[in-house]
């Protein structure tokens, strides 16, 4: 409900001010993750829609939306649970993604007529999808029957993690005015993660190109 609320006051803002939309490719760097097997080292692509509305003098509001692609990690295991002296074909296989949404301040510093920099801090809302299954073969199980070992087993186990969080992000954007509608636009932020602050993240960065209407 409060998403839905956001949404709508942006639109009325967006028709009673002056405003840009731009389409940004995402990079999301290192940080810590909430759900376990995966390394705090996988980077994450992705892709976002961002709007500059004017609300007063140089003071703006940048409201954006982002997604960031899945990414694949598999963790090996040679052990075999049953019989530790032998090998296994074990492994876990885990695929992460990333929603956001970012409601931004930020302040315009006109350093040439066609270029500028802004200057912003905010909210972020951060949506962690991680699936996770696990993959197991081993040799030399006991039989449940008690007839002796069977030659081998194997079996998955799908697990799935859903984690929302709240963040605080701040950081620089950049713009570059082709013309009196089209511009390029770039920027950088840290977000910070009260909660887990091992989940905070930098570099966050975007790239883009945008229209003002």
């Amino acid at each position: 409900m409060i998403i839905i609320s956001l949404c709508v006051a942006t639109f009325h803002e967006m028709h009673a001010q002056k405003f840009s939309l731009s389409a940004n490719y995402l990079l999301l760097g290192p940080r810590g993750k909430y759900a376990y097997h995966v390394p705090d080292e996988l980077v994450n692509h992705g892709a976002g829609v961002q709007s500059k509305i004017r609300l007063k003098n140089r003071l703006y509001l940048m409201p954006d939306i982002g997604y960031f692609f899945d990414r694949d990690h598999k963790a090996f295991s040679n052990k075999n649970a049953v019989n530790p002296s032998e090998e296994t074909n074990s492994y876990t296989e885990s695929s992460i993604r990333y929603y956001t949404a970012n409601v931004n301040l930020a302040y315009d510093i006109r350093l040439a007529e066609s270029f500028s920099l802004l200057p912003f801090a905010g909210a972020c809302f951060l949506y962690e999808y991680t699936q996770q299954i696990l993959h197991f073969k081993g040799e030399g199980v006991p039989s449940q029957s008690g007839g002796g070992n069977v030659d081998g087993y194997y079996g998955d186990v799908k697990e799935i993690y859903n984690y929302p969080a709240l963040a605080v992000n701040f950081g620089l954007s950049a713009e570059y005015r082709l013309d009196r509608h089209l511009f390029l636009t770039a920027g950088v932020k840290y977000l910070f993660d009260f909660y887990e602050t091992k989940n905070s993240s930098f570099p966050c960065l975007n790239a883009g190109v945008g229209y003002n209407f």
